[in-house]
């Protein structure tokens, strides 16, 4: 009859409402998460002794400065002991010089983060990342450690997507399709897997630069 039907409706109805809830609400899984690839725009090996070769595309378009993100803090989960070689201080990272790294042991689950005070947050809308995979110091030294291959990007604790590295000394850069949050207080990187080296486990990674802005 009529308030059968009535009421296969209504169960109808709230089993869609529940089903589409569910749905809303549910987090993204791996593949829904943006997968990134990083684009190789450096020399052969890295030469970013002076800051404007490091943020200049070949075509000699500037895109921005990490300065317009400061002040931020540079933190990491863990690093290696200095040793008579140097120190494997996370801050090494945005030295400008791709002579100095962060080296970790093992190296996946760690991880390194800019962040800022809850007055700052970020300037500027963020474009993209520049980095220089593994210790170039040397090629030797290269070789010999561990470098990155991917990474799992975090925004103020919520997934974003991986970003796949490539096996090379050169400079490499990983582009957004979307500006990055500028309201964002974090920015964590994590190591998800590594290009094995040929002598030690240590991974290593020697310049990071957040870039955009003006």
């Amino acid at each position: 009859g009529m308030i059968g039907a009535t009421q296969r409706e209504v169960i109808t109805m709230r089993y869609f409402f529940l089903v589409v809830t569910f749905i809303a609400l549910a987090p993204l899984s791996s593949a829904e998460q943006v997968l990134l690839k990083a684009q190789v725009i450096g020399d052969d090996f890295p030469n970013i002794s002076e800051r404007v070769r490091f943020m200049t595309r070949p075509n000699g378009r500037f895109i921005g400065c990490a300065d317009c993100f400061g002040p931020f803090t540079l933190k990491s989960s863990d690093r290696l002991a200095p040793s008579d070689q140097g120190t494997y201080e996370v801050s090494n990272l945005t030295d400008n010089d791709s002579k100095t790294c962060w080296a970790v042991s093992g190296g996946v689950g760690s991880w390194f983060s800019f962040s800022w005070p809850s007055h700052e947050k970020a300037r500027w809308p963020i474009d993209s990342v520049t980095l220089v995979n593994g210790y170039a110091k040397s090629p030797d030294r290269w070789k010999q450690n561990s470098r990155i291959r991917e990474l799992e990007l975090a925004i103020d604790g919520k997934a974003y997507g991986r970003i796949i590295l490539e096996d090379t000394a050169r400079v490499q850069t990983v582009e957004f399709p979307a500006r990055l949050n500028v309201d964002a207080k974090e920015i964590r990187f994590t190591v998800v897997s590594v290009y094995p080296g040929e002598h030690y486990d240590d991974l290593c990674l020697s310049e990071v630069q957040l870039e955009g802005g003006h």
